[in-house]
């Protein structure tokens, strides 16, 4: 009965260790910072978030723009869905800012008319039809904006169609779908419109892409991709160890570890 135990704990074992295979990489780069947030654009543009602002960096043509804008608080979200209109939020006062290619501000930041007498939104994210989502906590309400900031949009009292709705702490919209991921885990996904799809139970708090059916996390050492429609999952190690953030274009992968952030070329197919 010994030897049965440890020849199925060796099987196990060895079947978790063939289901992390390492990721066929090639350093391309690294980029001293200690960022606070990252994205990438569907140009394989760098973006991060530091204590002195926005940078925005080309791996074709090795330019680096910043900007700063201090007057509005910290600067904690951006969203270049749109590289040529890239939406940033500053939470502390609500304000939302528009940049063109070059990080020149498009317009004056500014304010929605009607969070004047509301407490800002909780998370923002893009819209591909010219501006952007805003789910709000106090009551729990989804809102879209057009590029002028006027509201188009509004599902209100949330909570009364979905109870499990709250607490919110990520959102992104990826291919006419917009995602939003809850303390609990659950992802709930809308229609281009605002009507409400379906749930994913993914059990995932973190930051996260949308690929296709999948779902692209980073943990520590390793890069998750859940197919949220088979309900399969692919795990790959990572180059990086402690790895805080990352992101995936195309053959392009992006990570960020506590003082730098690396550029790596992907020599594999990831689905």
């Amino acid at each position: 009965m010994h030897k049965v135990f440890i020849l199925l704990l060796f099987i196990f074992s060895a079947h978790l260790l063939g289901a992390q295979s390492p990721l066929e990489v090639r350093l391309l780069e690294s980029i001293p910072a200690e960022a606070s947030f990252i994205r990438m654009d569907a140009l394989g543009n760098l973006y991060w978030i530091d204590q002195q602002g926005l940078h925005r960096y080309e791996p074709a043509s090795r330019k680096r723009m910043n900007y700063n804008n201090p007057r509005f608080g910290p600067l904690q979200f951006v969203d270049p869905l749109d590289p040529l209109n890239i939406l940033l939020y500053y939470p502390q006062s609500g304000m939302i800012e528009f940049l063109d290619k070059n990080l020149a501000p498009r317009s004056m930041p500014g304010l929605p008319p009607d969070w004047m007498q509301s407490v800002p939104p909780a998370l923002v994210a893009s819209s591909a039809q010219q501006g952007f989502w805003a789910i709000f906590t106090h009551p729990v309400s989804l809102k879209r904006y057009d590029a002028s900031l006027r509201q188009v949009f509004s599902l209100d009292n949330i909570q009364g169609i979905l109870p499990d709705l709250k607490d919110p702490v990520f959102m992104v919209e990826a291919q006419n779908q917009l995602y939003i991921s809850c303390l609990s885990g659950i992802i709930f996904v809308f229609d281009r419109l605002g009507n409400f799809l379906f749930r994913i139970p993914a059990a995932l708090t973190t930051p996260f892409q949308i690929t296709g059916e999948n779902i692209i996390f980073f943990i520590k050492d390793q890069i998750k991709i859940f197919n949220y429609n088979k309900r399969t999952e692919k795990v790959y190690l990572l180059p990086e160890q402690n790895v805080e953030r990352g992101f995936v274009q195309g053959q392009l992968l992006m990570l960020q570890t506590s003082r730098a952030i690396h550029l790596y070329q992907i020599r594999q197919g990831l689905f």
